[in-house]
């Protein structure tokens, strides 16, 4: 199989870091847990060869002209213990070998036990046509005209179903400055060290303010994308927003104002080639930014079971159109006769319609306690949430 490995770079675009994230198959293999994470690595041939460490080896290592030849020693795995993931890091002498700062791409095989791992054949030329391959992806918008009705939780979830279960590419953006949605993926260390290009600033709060996001990326000439995407988990990417996004004091933040509205379409048509999906996280506000609804082909809504979120709801499908709702979701419920009162107002509208509305969200502790450890209800395998993970199955299965 072939997997993507994660470069990191700091100051001056030198590169300081290279990572393959392990799957499961290649844990079990290397018999790797949380209490012992070391394994046996070996590097010769311009290939790496890593086994699991059931006996002790002294380290062995050949060095011509500055160049590494041949490494065998025993390295630890790291390990995110809130979202159960092993990382392998690739030292640098290793990597640049392998070229794989050129491209950053490698095929992985397993014979008897033994995980082999070699550059992708793939030559940059081909990776660059690669790219511009026209995906056509489907643009979602996360949206609702009230705060507190848990659309950034809806929006992670959907777009780790599509990138994690499905294997689909996708790349989560928001059109609100908190940056909540990469807040709940990343811890801070990790938003830190998987930044390119020291975007990412965090105070002695733990407060993360971009410098470079989605605003910066809109109005430059010359883009880039991969400088201003931050892998939150496997085939899921996120462009976060400037925390100072439009001030709007000045006749230049103005006219940069003015110009993401009118680039920002056009930017989006070109992420469209890139990815299979992308999730809007939208703004909580009652009129909806012209720029960001005009992209998306589809909308998502979630509310909480209140009459006024409900009306609202319904209003708001009324503006945007039915046919353009993919679903309404209902999170936070709690069963009391005047929330079953306004869901089954809710309910026997939606009946006239296509939209998909799955069984409500209920108010659980467990999800708290994973957005806490920065985990998704799909990373968690409490059959308190069996329910929860088949709503938002029934809503992520047919995007």
């Amino acid at each position: 199989m072939e997997k993507k490995v994660i470069l990191t770079y700091r100051k001056g675009d030198i590169l300081n870091g290279c990572r393959l994230n392990l799957t499961k198959e290649l844990v079990n293999i290397l018999m790797l847990t949380e209490e012992k994470r070391e394994l046996i690595f070996e590097f010769k041939d311009k290939t790496i060869f890593l086994m699991a460490a059931t006996t002790e080896i002294e380290e062995i290592k050949n060095i011509e002209n500055g160049e590494i030849k041949y490494l065998k020693t025993i390295i630890k795995a790291g390990y995110e213990k809130g979202k159960n993931n092993y990382k392998l890091s690739i030292p640098l002498q290793i990597a640049k070998a392998m070229q794989l700062d050129k491209i950053p791409m490698v095929i992985v095989d397993i014979k008897n036990n033994i995980i082999e791992i070699k550059k992708s054949t793939q030559k940059i030329e081909s990776l660059k046509k690669e790219k511009k391959i026209n995906k056509n992806g489907k643009i979602y918008m996360i949206t609702v005209k009230k705060g507190g009705s848990a659309k950034t939780f809806t929006a992670i979830q959907i777009a780790y179903f599509l990138a994690v279960i499905k294997r689909s590419k996708v790349l989560l953006i928001s059109s609100d400055t908190s940056n909540d949605h990469l807040f709940n993926l990343l811890t801070v260390e990790e938003a830190q060290e998987l930044s390119k290009n020291n975007n990412v600033s965090i105070d002695k709060t733990g407060k993360i303010t971009i410098k470079k996001g989605l605003k910066h990326l809109v109005l430059s000439e010359k883009i880039d994308y991969s400088d201003y995407t931050i892998e939150a988990r496997e085939n899921l990417d996120v462009i976060p927003l400037e925390s100072d996004i439009f001030r709007l004091t000045t006749a230049e933040e103005f006219t940069d104002y003015q110009n993401y509205m009118l680039r920002f379409p056009k930017v989006m048509k070109k992420l469209r080639n890139l990815y299979d999906y992308i999730i809007i996280d939208g703004i909580p506000v009652s009129n909806i930014d012209d720029f960001y609804t005009e992209v998306a082909d589809k909308f998502i809504i979630p509310i909480v079971p209140d009459e006024a979120t409900i009306r609202g709801a319904i209003n708001l499908v009324q503006k945007i159109g039915a046919t353009r709702i993919h679903a309404i979701m209902v999170s936070k419920y709690r069963k009391t006769a005047a929330k079953d009162e306004y869901l089954e107002l809710l309910n026997n509208w939606i009946k006239k319609t296509s939209i998909i509305y799955p069984e409500p969200i209920k108010e659980l502790a467990q999800i708290e306690q994973l957005i806490k450890n920065k985990k998704t209800i799909f990373e968690s395998e409490s059959k308190y949430l069996l329910e929860t993970q088949k709503s938002f199955i029934r809503v992520s299965k047919d995007m």
